[in-house]
């Protein structure tokens, strides 16, 4: 019978949204509890600011406070562009709308953004498992957005940062993809996220693969053969839409600042190295030397000379370069053991990529904990391999990162170094 058919999965689907969304929300409670724990038992370092704090200020901390100014002042009446234009601009923008809307104070508007937007990315992830090619059974869909949720670096996916609603963007567009969406709609999604990240731009390698493969098996016959000249003029078309986010704000910053590029040139403020040429960076990157001296106890770039006030085992800035490289072979096996999709596999280098060779040398690795949480595709290595493995074990390795996530929670309230 179809219909008693439909109807089974159509429970079984809304059976499976519950269960996700529970997942988001125990683990929101663990983040919770650790900003909790930050406020009355952690015992801050010497640079924590004294007196008395409301609660919800916990949840923006380091970077998180620019976009609270975003949404409180925007980039400043200053003819000169202020260092805040490295911080791009949806995020606050839409905790803008929210505020006038809701009345809410800035940090709970972003904190809406941020909460909703790890929920919707949450339910879209594993919709996506499951119609992928090959599908995942439900169990190891699970598995993959629990991962997710459990990664303890993702403290920055329920605080006021602009990770959720990337992640939910990129989750989005590899969907569209995935669902044949007509290429401009997936354009439009991508271009929103290159207003959220600058690092956006890396969905546009697997848009590419994807118009070729409508090129190879388009929807309707054609009559001619596919090929990249073929490809090509489409793609190019399709480039400003998939960029419009990125290409408003170049053009808002040069109208206000005369600088389109203003959050490029301002970067310099920003990084712990400012005086390396392009090629010094790639070089650098190619030889690995951002590893190696973010442990090497005469280098500037060790760990320890930028995070005086947190024990090794527990300090993020130690653990950067780990989850960075980790993040990478995660990556690595996937595509050994063919795991993940080709736009997968483009998708997560270059969201390692433009990081690594960019930045990596000019920044020491500081943050790279934080970018590596939002290349999703290792979450789904990550959950294949859980599945494949004993209940016990998976249990113990999930309570870990529990633990971990909640001690991250703990310190980012308490104003430790988690960046």
């Amino acid at each position: 019978m179809p219909g008693a058919g439909r109807a089974l999965r159509t429970s079984s689907n809304a059976s499976a949204s519950l269960q996700i969304a529970l997942l988001v929300i125990a683990t929101g409670l663990l983040v919770l509890l650790g900003i909790q724990l930050g406020a009355e038992v952690v015992r801050g370092p010497a640079m924590s600011y004294s007196g008395a704090q409301h609660f919800l200020e916990r949840f923006a901390r380091w970077d998180a406070r620019h976009y609270v100014l975003f949404v409180e002042e925007g980039y400043g009446s200053d003819p000169e562009p202020a260092t805040r234009v490295v911080f791009f601009p949806a995020v606050p923008l839409l905790a803008r709308g929210i505020v006038a809307l809701t009345g809410l104070s800035p940090i709970a508007s972003l904190l809406v953004v941020s909460h909703a937007s790890l929920l919707a990315a949450s339910l879209l992830l594993f919709a996506l498992l499951r119609r992928r090619d090959p599908p995942l059974d439900q169990r190891t869909a699970t598995l993959c957005v629990l991962c997710l949720l459990l990664l303890p670096t993702g403290v920055f996916f329920r605080v006021a940062y602009t990770e959720s609603m990337f992640l939910l963007l990129t989750v989005l567009a590899m969907y569209g993809m995935a669902a044949h969406w007509r290429p401009v709609l997936v354009a439009v999604v991508i271009g929103l996220s290159t207003a959220t990240r600058p690092t956006g731009v890396a969905l546009l390698l697997p848009f590419a693969w994807y118009l070729w493969q409508r090129e190879r098996n388009p929807p309707s016959p054609q009559p001619l053969a596919p090929s990249l000249l073929r490809v090509s003029p489409r793609g190019l078309l399709l480039l400003p839409v998939a960029c419009w986010g990125l290409l408003a704000y170049m053009t808002w910053l040069w109208w206000r600042f005369d600088d389109p590029v203003a959050f490029v040139t301002q970067m310099p403020r920003w990084v712990l190295r400012g005086d390396a040429t392009l090629w010094e960076r790639l070089w650098t990157a190619v030889t690995l030397s951002p590893l190696r001296e973010a442990y090497d106890p005469t280098s500037d770039a060790y760990w320890a000379v930028l995070d005086k006030t947190t024990h090794s085992v527990l300090s993020l800035r130690m653990a950067d370069p780990l989850w960075f490289a980790g993040t990478a072979l995660l990556i690595v096996v996937g595509a050994k053991q063919r795991w993940l999709s080709t736009g997968e596999l483009l998708l997560a280098a270059g969201l390692l990529g433009i990081p690594w060779f960019l930045h990596s040398h000019a920044s020491m690795m500081q943050s790279y904990g934080r970018y590596a949480a939002v290349v999703w595709p290792a979450c789904l290595v990550a959950g294949q391999m859980l599945a494949r493995i004993p209940r016990v074990l998976t249990d113990v390795l999930c309570g870990t990162a529990a633990l971990l996530l909640v001690i991250y929670a703990a310190m980012f309230s308490a104003r430790y170094f988690i960046v």
